[in-house]
């Protein structure tokens, strides 16, 4: 058992540290990151979050968002806290957004502003993907030492019930939930 685990804690370790470095970009309902799920109960405007994190720093990333089935919220526009943007979040390219330094998790990258109905379906969702037009198909990070790295995308669950759950992505596993995985 012993031998098992030592050959598969480095690829853990590795796997983590990777994911780590580059993070995941999901769409929330705050700006720090911690709410994966909202409610479209009533017509109106509302905003929702495109946010950076589990990264150990990044300096830009380029992104897009796409709305799901039995969504019937209709995008406005996006806003940014920072001024190195191109695109937007909806459109073929997608939206690029410098950040102005080397930043650690969360980092509120955008805004994104809706008009909601109140009438999108249970389990309906906005998240967020590789723009089309992307050459690498990723969702691209720039970490601080000026390479590109790929994030992992993240899902606004809208109107959840028990049948689906957001899943707000979880910092790397300390080595004591590792040795947990295999312990019998």
């Amino acid at each position: 058992m012993k031998t098992v685990l030592a050959s598969i804690v480095p690829v853990v370790l590795a796997a983590g540290l990777a994911f780590g470095q580059a993070g995941s970009i999901g769409v929330f309902e705050d700006n720090t990151g911690a709410d994966c799920s909202m409610e479209d109960r009533m017509a109106g405007l509302f905003v929702v979050h495109v946010v950076h994190v589990n990264t150990s720093g990044a300096t830009a990333s380029t992104f897009a968002a796409e709305d799901g089935p039995g969504f019937t919220g209709v995008w406005l526009s996006d806003t940014t806290p920072y001024p190195l943007v191109v695109g937007y979040s909806h459109g073929p390219m997608g939206l690029s957004q410098g950040y102005g330094a080397c930043l650690t998790s969360p980092i509120h990258i955008a805004s994104m502003n809706y008009f909601g109905y109140g009438t999108s379906a249970a389990c309906s969702w906005i998240r967020v993907v590789p723009p089309a037009e992307a050459a690498s198909g990723q969702i691209d990070v720039v970490d601080c030492n000026n390479s590109v790295v790929y994030a992992t995308g993240g899902t606004l669950i809208v109107n959840p019930t028990d049948d689906c759950v957001c899943d707000v992505p979880a910092d790397n596993l300390t080595w004591g939930a590792i040795k947990a995985m295999f312990h019998q």
